[in-house]
């Protein structure tokens, strides 16, 4: 027969071959001897706690299987080898003696009894029962277990109301019985009786062994043993989901049910890992530069600062705080995947041979695993959100994934993938929970995991919320601005502006900063938030709220729109001026690049002619092209910067040797020697020729003269020690001043780098102005194509020449272009000093000097223009006087050139 699955079904006794109830005054019908059967053990239930009945006639049949019964009572002597059951409401005493108080509450269907249906006794029954022979009107639950039954089965009894008793008889097999309050009853089989459980004394109640009380709203199970172990008693399932399966399967024992619990925690670990890596990854976040200046990789405020708002509106904060409340109230799946794992984390020392500790051991970990880290990104995604609907949508993702082992737990109960799943899933529903990993005090280990998660929860949020509230963290504090165009008038309000201090918590930009102008700026204005045009504005006069400036044109520029809270996430967009006309404007933030803000850098300008080494960046332009000659436009270009030349450290001058714009191109100046003006080579008028001592001539030098005992009368002597003039050296390219400076006799064989624009024309000036009673310094200089490392090996010069003979040399740098294009057909050793006699130098000369756009470097037939340049210049004129050269037109309408689709194909010489 089959047990009962609920507590309101019925044991029929005549199921179960139940017969010969005597109701016999002798006979005490309220009461279940035990046998001393050595194959099948009984649990007795009777209304006595100690009875003595040795009568025959209430001996029956035996019947062959175990019997659960529920009573008060204790211990039962009955030496009967049968099992008689009394299912009478009343003994036949009580019948016969006190017909007149028949009790109400009688059953006399003496085949069925619900355990359900046993009601507490009221004041009359009490008095019955006190002044009554022998009347225990009690009602009898019995359920029977089928033979050699070792697995766990509902015993719903409670006729004791809560109290807990051991029904000890006399037999092989011992019964220990724990009863739950209100519900539960525990019963445990051993084969040996220990010393404390023994009571050989059927009619005492002495030895009562106690077992604790377990939870009061679990339905008791019966483990039983055969081998002498015992096992823990929990009506308790496993929970319905995939970790269950990595509990009890092992990877080698059914690899099948393992990898599929496997594979679903592997899903979950990555979806939470692709959302981290969305938010806090560097290159592949999603969320943009964000608005927090202090982000950064150089510290974890910093990288934390990266993708954490620098600040939120009211209602995304009452959102955040809101969201945790509920999330540690409300717990969902992600807080009770570490609550379960907890709970179900087994207990070694209470673990039998049957246990599989280290799968279930293992499948705490990953649980908690993903639990914990499930909680951590649903902290990150919190701080994150700027908006109330991306923190609900991130809770309602969040707890999407945490659930994917419960989903995948019902997909196999559904039998989607086999019936050996399905079959599986739906054992797992029923199978209780082994003693080692059942929890008595649910709620107290829910407590204790519960309670510091929310500790920690709150702490993060308040450590975050301390930050977005703080004056000075999280928030620029200084920047620059720079309007590049002049005809709109901005320029003026170019500099720094700063934060100001006393200007906290205006309720017109709600927590939004107010930022003056440097006293070094031209004119003073102020960045200031409006919330009502979510905007951030840029205007001038004594006011502060910028919400309140009318209609008297204060406004200079205004912001696109935004709801960000700090001014730095403007610096990359769009601009307005008062008339809604796009500015050409960009801002500096601060410690942009390295670069700090300070009084000193606040008083430099971008694109005022001083080149700031601080702004010297490709991201500012390299100071507005301040720092080279070809892009420099003011004024003062170039004053004053130089201070190094020629290798010597105590020159002064003009020039920019800071120029390290990737689009400029070098020229190396080389002074070879520099002497007095003075010397005899120099001397070509027959006077001064006449002047030269004797025994010397124009080979002799100055020094050569002056080192040899001579008179110190010689008028000459005086004149030739005279310190010479230091010459003016000068270099102008494209009408701008590159390098300006006087040469000195320590500046012999050293060499000056300057940096101009790919084929700039250029003028090199050294002054000679001496006169005949001040000597001046003459300088022989060579000038070359690269730098200075380039000049030691297979340079290309340009010119040579000294000032003695010429002030002023013109030249003109080959672009790159040329001779990348042009290296295989030319000789670059001499294609400028060449010019007067190699056709290939003509050439290029010839190619550099066409005004038209036909020679560009970019012209695919620039290599077909060279070649006919090349052949003109080597052929006499003479020879072909129909071959000309015209820099106007293309190379095809030239005289004796035959073209076929833009190629030439012959020359008609």
């Amino acid at each position: 027969m089959s047990l009962p699955q609920d507590r309101n079904d019925h044991i029929d006794g005549s199921t179960i071959g139940i017969s010969g109830i005597d109701d016999d005054e002798n006979n005490n019908s309220n009461h279940v001897a035990h046998t001393e059967s050595n194959n099948n053990s009984a649990f007795i239930a009777t209304d006595d706690y100690s009875t003595s009945n040795s009568d025959e006639r209430e001996r029956n049949k035996s019947i062959d299987v175990s019997v659960v019964f529920a009573s008060e009572d204790y211990n039962s002597k009955n030496n009967d080898n049968g099992i008689i059951l009394a299912l009478e409401s009343s003994s036949t005493v009580a019948k016969k003696k006190k017909k007149k108080k028949s009790s109400s509450n009688a059953n006399k269907d003496t085949g069925k009894v619900n355990p359900s249906s046993i009601k507490p006794k009221d004041k009359d029954e009490e008095k019955e029962e006190k002044g009554g022979v022998g009347c225990n009107n009690k009602e009898v639950a019995v359920l029977v277990l089928p033979p050699g039954n070792k697995n766990a089965v509902d015993c719903i009894i409670n006729t004791n109301n809560g109290s807990s008793s051991t029904i000890i008889g006399k037999s092989n097999n011992n019964i220990l019985v724990s009863k739950l309050n209100n519900s539960e009853e525990i019963v445990h089989f051993s084969d040996s009786l220990s010393k404390e459980g023994r009571n050989d004394n059927g009619g005492s109640n002495k030895n009562v062994a106690e077992q604790p009380v377990l939870p009061n709203n679990e339905d008791g199970v019966v483990i039983v043993e055969n081998d002498g172990s015992s096992s823990t008693f929990s009506s308790k399932p496993y929970p319905a989901d995939t970790y269950t399966l990595l509990s009890i399967h092992g990877p080698i024992g059914n690899p099948g049910y393992f990898s599929y619990g496997l594979m679903v925690y592997l899903f979950q670990m990555t979806f939470l890992v692709l959302m981290v890596l969305s938010v806090i990854h560097p290159d592949w976040s999603s969320n943009g530069d964000g608005d927090n200046p202090d982000g950064g990789r150089e510290s974890i405020l910093a990288r934390l600062a990266q993708f954490v708002p620098s600040h939120v509106s009211p209602l995304v904060r009452a959102t955040q705080i809101t969201a945790i409340l509920s999330y540690i109230i409300f717990a969902d799946s992600t807080v009770l995947d570490v609550v379960t794992a907890v709970e179900l984390f087994p207990r070694f020392n209470q673990a039998t041979n049957e246990d599989k500790l280290g799968c279930m051991v293992f499948a705490s970990i990953l649980r908690s695993t993903q639990g914990v880290f499930a909680i951590t990104v649903t902290l990150l995604l919190i701080v994150t959100s700027s908006t109330t609907i991306e923190i609900i949508l991130n809770f309602t993702a969040i707890n999407f994934i945490s659930t994917l082992d419960n989903v995948g737990f019902e997909i196999i109960k559904w039998g989607k993938y086999g019936p050996k799943f399905e079959e599986e899933a739906k054992r797992i529903e029923k199978l209780p929970l082994p003693k080692c990993i059942y929890r008595k005090y649910k709620h107290v280990r829910y407590l204790c995991t519960i309670i510091p998660v929310g500790v920690i929860l709150f702490s993060m949020i308040c450590f975050m919320i301390i930050f977005q509230e703080n004056n000075s963290a999280w928030v620029t504090k200084t920047f620059r601005v720079q309007f590049q165009d002049k005809e709109q008038g901005l320029q003026v309000f170019n500099g720094c502006y700063e934060k100001n201090e006393s200007a906290i918590d205006r309720k017109e930009g709600f927590r939004r900063k107010l930022y003056e102008g440097f006293e070094n700026n031209t004119e003073s204005a102020k960045f200031s938030y409006c919330i009502d045009d979510r905007r951030w504005i840029l205007f001038k006069g004594d006011i502060t709220n910028a919400c309140v400036l009318g209609e008297n044109n204060s406004a200079l520029a205004r912001s696109s729109k935004t709801d960000t809270f700090d001014v730095a996430t403007m610096f990359g967009l769009t601009w307005y001026s008062s008339s809604n006309t796009p500015l050409d404007v960009y801002f500096t933030k601060e410690k942009n690049g390295g670069i700090e803000l300070n009084e000193n850098t606040c008083s430099s300008f971008i694109g005022d002619g001083n080149c700031d080494p601080v702004f010297n960046k490709f991201d500012f332009q390299y100071d507005g092209g301040d720092c080279c000659a070809g892009t420099c436009s003011g004024p003062n270009c170039g004053i004053g910067s130089l201070k190094k030349a020629f290798g010597t450290s105590n020159a002064t001058g003009n020039g920019f040797p800071d120029c390290i714009d990737p689009d400029m191109v070098p020229i190396t100046i080389r002074l070879d020697s520099i002497l007095s003006s003075f010397e005899p080579q120099f001397q070509d008028d027959d006077y001064l020729i006449s002047l030269i001592p004797d025994g010397f001539n124009k080979s002799s030098t100055i020094n050569d003269i002056l080192g040899n005992s001579i008179d110190d009368d010689f008028y000459e002597i005086e004149r030739l020690r005279r310190d010479p003039i230091k010459p003016l050296l000068f270099i102008d390219c494209d009408g701008s001043n590159v390098l300006n400076i006087y040469v000195d006799k320590s500046m012999e064989h050293q060499t000056e780098t300057i940096m101009v624009s790919d084929g700039a024309n250029c003028t090199m000036t050294i002054r000679n102005d001496g006169s005949f009673s001040d000597p001046i310094w003459y300088a022989d200089y060579t000038i070359l194509h690269e730098d200075k490392t380039s000049t030691e090996s297979n340079s290309i010069v340009v010119a040579q020449s000294s000032s003695a003979k010429e002030i002023t040399y013109v030249f003109r740098r080959i672009p790159e272009c040329y001779l990348d294009k042009l290296s295989d057909y030319i000789d670059r050793s001499n294609v400028y000093t060449g010019i007067d006699y190699d056709p290939t130098a003509k050439a290029i000369n010839w190619l550099m000097n066409d005004e038209s756009e036909n020679s560009m470097c970019e012209d695919p037939f620039l290599l077909e223009r060279y070649a006919l340049a090349v052949i003109y210049f080597a052929t006499p004129p003479s020879n072909f006087p129909d071959y000309t050269l015209n820099s106007t037109t293309r190379q095809c309408v030239w005289p004796s050139i035959i073209c076929d689709e833009g190629t030439v194909i012959s020359l008609d010489m």
